[in-house]
């Protein structure tokens, strides 16, 4: 049940700015103390599980790490840090395109670049034979530069949503706990 309680924090990424850099480091320190309440759960619990019922004080077991009100608290945390998570995705994503646009630009500029390099050794596109044309204006392509821009262009493209837990499952876990526990009348 606790396994999906963990949340996984956003990794850092070079093309952050510093607003979500400083909301990526916010968000990293409450996932830490979240997760720190998680692992003090388990610990809880397996101190229970491992020792007599006698020899545990009802604080431990109906107040402490090891109670119900506290797991609950555990799963309405991680459904928060989860939204928060999502918000931070927003942030990521702005940042995501805004690398994809600066890395699409350079790459453009030195293609750019590189055709004006070929037109000062001599390359004019009236002397080349036209089945030949082609090749040479994909000489660029083949580049070192060039090759490492269009990866990283790539890998930009597309949308990356941060994900730091499963929410579905959080909350059906989250649903089976409060049915456990709820007194029909």
């Amino acid at each position: 049940m606790s396994q999906y309680l963990r949340i996984h924090a956003p990794n850092e990424r070079s093309y952050c700015t510093e607003t979500t850099e400083k909301a990526r480091k916010k968000l990293g320190k409450e996932i830490e103390d979240h997760n720190k309440n998680v692992a003090e759960y388990q610990a809880a619990k397996e101190k229970i599980k491992n020792n007599r019922p006698e020899d545990l004080s009802p604080e431990e077991l109906f107040e402490g790490a090891a109670s119900v009100r506290f797991l609950h608290g555990l799963y309405k945390r991680a459904l928060q840090l989860c939204d928060q998570i999502f918000d931070f995705s927003k942030l990521h994503q702005k940042d995501r395109h805004a690398e994809h646009r600066r890395v699409s630009d350079q790459l453009e500029a030195k293609r750019k670049l590189i055709r004006e390099q070929l037109t000062e050794i001599g390359y004019v596109t009236e002397d080349v034979l036209p089945s030949h044309r082609q090749q040479v204006e994909l000489f660029s392509m083949i580049h070192p530069d060039v090759i490492a821009l269009r990866q990283t262009v790539l890998n930009l493209s597309g949308a990356d949503h941060l994900e730091g837990g499963d929410q579905k499952m959080l909350r059906f876990e989250l649903e089976k706990l409060v049915a456990r526990h709820t007194v029909s009348a």
